[in-house]
């Protein structure tokens, strides 16, 4: 092996990396919203819907407690990325321009991390939560809805994620200023490595 080619597969390997990097940024704050909509997958597979608010047990996993926790992972998230998208997206986008090759694809990635990054976190769980909804889980953004779901009260944090998409007003013009930003960068590097001697 030359080295050149140790060269190339160490960048290789480090591009690797950094699009590793990319996704994580990208889909680890989408990660609430899909356990609370398999929790009501399962949920309705084991025919607990048909009685939510007895006790619903999948093995020794409680899906009340697992509710409760995702709910809790939810209303963090959202909470984090309803304020620190700019960042979240910062980290994805400096891993895109470490990571992708082509211009095109890094820009269309970063715009499909915008929309998602900021609108899936923030009102994505409380629509994972509507599927659970029943009489006696109803929350609001008054916060005045109780919730139990499979034995457990959810209490507050079913609320809370009620009112979670109202972070989208801040979520979403900072992801798209963000990536606004990005794209200019972007294409600033992309004229200034075709300049000669540049």
């Amino acid at each position: 092996m030359t080295d050149r080619d140790t060269a190339a597969s160490t960048r290789d390997g480090r591009r690797r990396g950094w699009r590793l990097v990319f996704w994580l940024a990208f889909l680890l704050p989408l990660v609430p919203s899909l356990i609370i909509f398999f929790i009501g997958e399962i949920a309705t597979a084991r025919g607990c819907m048909l009685a939510p608010l007895d006790p619903c047990e999948v093995g020794p996993i409680s899906l009340g407690f697992a509710s409760l926790n995702a709910v809790r992972l939810a209303t963090g998230v959202g909470t984090v990325v309803g304020f620190g998208v700019p960042l979240i997206l910062g980290l994805a986008y400096v891993a895109l321009e470490l990571g992708f090759r082509h211009l095109a694809s890094r820009l269309a990635l970063a715009l499909l991390a915008c929309i998602l990054v900021s609108f899936v976190p923030v009102i994505g769980p409380a629509l994972a939560l509507e599927g659970l909804v029943h009489p006696g889980c109803q929350p609001n953004e008054g916060g005045v809805g109780e919730c139990t779901l499979f034995g457990v009260s959810l209490g507050g944090e079913a609320n809370t994620l009620a009112v979670m998409g109202w972070f989208f007003l801040i979520a979403g013009p900072l992801a798209f200023l963000t990536f606004l930003a990005y794209a200019v960068i972007a294409l600033v590097l992309r004229a200034s490595r075709r300049v000669p001697g540049g």
